[in-house]
C-alpha cells in the first residue's frame, strides 16, 4: 500500500463528513464566509502527475542528460509547491467540498503513477517515487489539516489551538481568510 492509498483510507471518514456538510448544510455558520485562500490541490496534483508522467518518458527514451540533476530538480520542484502564489487558489466555503472531492480523485492516479514506479530496479526512480510519496505526505498532512479548518468553520468543531494559530498565519500552508 503506497502513502496516498493509506491516507485516503485513514480519513475516509474526514473526507465524507466534508462531503455531507456540502450536501446538508443545515445546522451549518456561514458567519464566516467569504474568501479564503488555500494550496491548489489540483493544480499541485496535476503538476506532480504531470512531471512523473515525463520523468518516466525521460527514462524510457533512455536519454541520460539529466542524470545527475533529476533528484535535485524533483526537490526543488516539489518544494515550490509550498511556497508559490501560483500554487495557492482563492475560494469561499461552499466551494471547499468539490475541491476536496478533486483531491481524492487526482490522488487515485498519482497513486497509480506511484505504484507503477515502485515496481522499478532502477534507484533513480525508486528516488524519485520515494521523494513523490515524501510530498505527497506533506501535501495530506496540509489537507487533512484544511478539512480539520474547514469543519472548525462551517460546524464549530474543535482544533488545535496550533492549528488556529496556522489559520490565522498567512505564511502557513493551510486555508486562510484572506485579509482585505
Amino acid at each position: 500500500m503506497t502513502s496516498v492509498q493509506d491516507y485516503i483510507l485513514k480519513n475516509r471518514d474526514m473526507f465524507e463528513l466534508v462531503q455531507d456538510v456540502r450536501d446538508n448544510p443545515s445546522g451549518t455558520s456561514t458567519s464566516r464566509n467569504g474568501e479564503h485562500t488555500m494550496l491548489n490541490y489540483g493544480k499541485i496534483l496535476d503538476d506532480m502527475i504531470n512531471y512523473l508522467e515525463g520523468f518516466q518518458s525521460y527514462k524510457r527514451s533512455g536519454e541520460k542528460k539529466y542524470k545527475h540533476k533529476v533528484i535535485t530538480s524533483t526537490y526543488g520542484f516539489y518544494n515550490a509547491m509550498f511556497t508559490s502564489d501560483k500554487y495557492r487558489k482563492n475560494i469561499t466555503l461552499s466551494e471547499f467540498a468539490s475541491n476536496n472531492f478533486k483531491f481524492v480523485e487526482k490522488s487515485k492516479k498519482l497513486n497509480t503513477l506511484i505504484k507503477q514506479m515502485r515496481k522499478s530496479v532502477d534507484n533513480e526512480v525508486l528516488n524519485v517515487a520515494r521523494i513523490s510519496e515524501n510530498q505527497y505526505k506533506k501535501l495530506a498532512k496540509v489537507n487533512r489539516d484544511d478539512m480539520k479548518i474547514y469543519l472548525w468553520l462551517v460546524k464549530g468543531k474543535s482544533i488545535s489551538d496550533d492549528l488556529r494559530e496556522f489559520y490565522s498565519d498567512n505564511t502557513s500552508p493551510v486555508m486562510h481568510k484572506i485579509k482585505k
